[in-house]
This record gives C-alpha cells, sequence and structure tokens, in this order.
C-alpha cells in the first residue's frame, strides 16, 4: 500500500540530519545500515552515534532505562537556555561611541567640529 513512497522518503534523509543545526543524536541497534553519508559524518564528529546492539527495532521499547538516560544526558550536554549571549555587534559598536552618556565618541577629542 505504501511501498511505493518508501524509496522517495529516504532519499537526501541523512544529509538533511547532517546538516541540521544544533547537536545530533543517533541511536541505532547496529550499525550495518549506516551509509556512507552517516559513516563520514560520524567520523568527523558531526552528531554522537549510540549503538545499543541488545536491542531490537524498537530501541526505545526494549531499552527505555538506557534510552532515557542517554538522551537526559545528551539534553544536558547541549542545551543552551541558560547560555548568556554577548548583545549584537551593532549594539556593542554604538554602547563604545558613547561615553558616559554625553555623546562625545572616543576618538574625538571635545570641543571638535564633526
Amino acid at each position: 500500500m505504501t511501498e511505493q513512497y518508501w524509496a522517495s522518503w529516504f532519499t537526501g534523509l541523512s544529509k538533511k540530519f547532517l546538516e541540521a543545526r544544533g547537536g545530533k543524536l543517533l541511536i541505532l541497534a547496529g550499525t550495518d545500515r549506516l551509509d556512507k553519508e552517516l559513516m563520514i559524518g560520524q567520523m568527523q564528529g558531526k552528531y554522537q552515534l549510540q549503538v545499543f546492539p541488545e536491542a531490537g527495532h524498537f530501541i526505545h521499547e526494549d531499552q527505555p532505562r538506557k534510552t532515557a538516560m542517554l538522551v537526559l544526558d545528551f539534553y544536558r550536554r547541549n542545551d543552551r537556555s541558560g547560555l548568556v549571549l554577548p548583545p549584537k555587534v551593532g549594539h556593542s559598536v554604538r554602547e563604545s561611541q558613547t561615553v558616559n552618556n554625553t555623546g562625545i565618541s572616543p576618538d574625538r577629542k571635545e570641543g571638535a567640529v564633526p
């Protein structure tokens, strides 16, 4: 019934996974199905690969506790919600050009005509 869509559904999936932004975790029961793109990406450190050889097709059901602990650890290592970023570059430049709210740029002498 849906077999006609199977091949096209997987086309380019590895590339899309590797190009996605943020941390990536791939949990597998075995590495026998890794394609060339995923193998190269893993060797380049583009994602974390975890293999549970004792699990079957439904890893989260066969190894629920192990899977949950892995996902939780991955989340904690990649959580950016507490990250405090510096202000944007344009804002920093404007701030550095104004000294003590006088409007005088640090590179101009007081009283000079702009």
